[in-house]
């Protein structure tokens, strides 16, 4: 039996997961790795907590050590494995994402250090959305003036994807797929034949849908009011946008979108907003792809999909050009889960990796 660690770092803390594995068993199914222990290293400033990450290191002594990275440009494929030049790829993402990064970064100079010769497995959400059609993928502005390759991605390429791996497991006859991931920061995507044709995040993830904390789409010139009328520079508008905004800010109290879908209307009119969104994102979506044969739901807060679901399909079948229901699929595996069991099945199909060092 031997160890896998996955590192999920955030803005303000690290999420971490050990699993337990038998590199023996050939089936590689989802569940063949069992979660052994969690928790999360708190930082500040982006300084990372190394007696804490040791402590860890020490007491499990992992094998495999996975890495979620939220942003990986236009480059850097979905799974990596992490080496110098790699190092230097990131790097030359820090100013397009640059706390989210500089955390990837330090984190990784450390392992480095602390275990050289533990395999990195590094998975890039952003990868997913990488050949986004380019009417989905651009912005109508003159990129030039700013000097800056100014596109949209998703952010949750991986629970996209452990999705569509569900659909064709049970059903390979659905090619238009509706992915609508209830995380904190939500996100729907429309797939068609596997790829991504639309996706409702952005440049950033702050684009889209209303979150916890976060706003989603507004109108650009609100910014441009913050700053004018209350002085406020980019870190406090940033701090507003994506903190201190959002179903929180509707309801006047931290609540999450899990709070929103399982109360009835105790918390309208949050709800009411935020089942406009979907609404309207999912319509967005059958009209990019002409229609809809699956809709599936993941994330955090997958056990109020079904709420969600009774809302949503009914008006999505009554406003769409068909009459035939998508079928529904509810994905229950945690972010960790699903890196989890991408990492063990991604070395085991690497031709080229040696044996010897797992």
């Amino acid at each position: 039996m031997k160890n896998l660690l996955v590192l999920i770092p955030e803005t303000s803390l690290i999420k971490y997961f050990v699993y337990r594995y038998n590199e023996m068993s050939s089936s590689k199914k989802n569940g063949d790795e069992k979660l052994i222990y969690k928790g999360k290293v708190k930082f500040i400033s982006a300084d990372i907590s190394n007696d804490e990450i040791n402590k860890l290191l020490t007491n499990f002594n992992p094998d495999l050590i996975s890495i979620r990275v939220l942003y990986g440009g236009n480059d850097l494929r979905e799974t990596e494995f992490y080496d110098s030049s790699i190092h230097k790829e990131i790097e030359k993402l820090i100013t397009k994402s640059p706390l989210h990064i500089s955390i990837v970064l330090k984190l990784l100079k450390f392992l480095d250090k602390s275990i050289p010769r533990r395999e990195i497995l590094l998975f890039f959400e952003t990868a997913f959305f990488i050949n986004l059609p380019v009417q989905e993928q651009l912005y109508a502005l003159d990129t030039s003036l700013i000097n800056a390759n100014i596109r949209r991605f998703g952010y949750h390429g991986l629970f996209h994807r452990a999705g569509i791996e569900r659909i064709n497991k049970e059903n390979r006859d659905a090619s238009k797929i509706i992915s609508i991931c209830l995380e904190p920061v939500p996100e729907i995507a429309a797939i068609y034949n596997d790829k991504p044709v639309m996706v409702t995040s952005g440049s950033t993830p702050l684009e889209g849908i209303p979150g916890n904390t976060n706003s989603g789409e507004i109108d650009p010139g609100i910014i441009l009011q913050l700053e004018a009328k209350k002085r406020l520079g980019p870190e406090m508008i940033n701090e507003i946008l994506t903190k201190k905004s959002g179903l929180s800010a509707i309801v006047g109290k931290s609540v999450s979108i899990g709070n929103i879908l399982s109360n009835g209307n105790r918390y309208e009119p949050a709800k009411a907003i935020f089942q406009y969104h979907i609404l309207l994102s999912c319509g967005s979506c059958i009209a990019v792809m002409n229609g809809v044969d699956a809709v599936v739901f993941s994330g955090k807060y997958i056990d109020a999909a079904r709420n969600l679901a009774e809302w949503l399909i009914p008006r999505l079948v009554a406003a769409g050009t068909q009459k035939i229901v998508p079928k529904l699929f509810y994905l229950q595996e945690a972010l960790s889960q699903i890196i989890a069991h991408r990492a063990l099945s991604y070395f085991e199909n690497v031709n080229n990796y040696p044996p010897s060092k797992l």
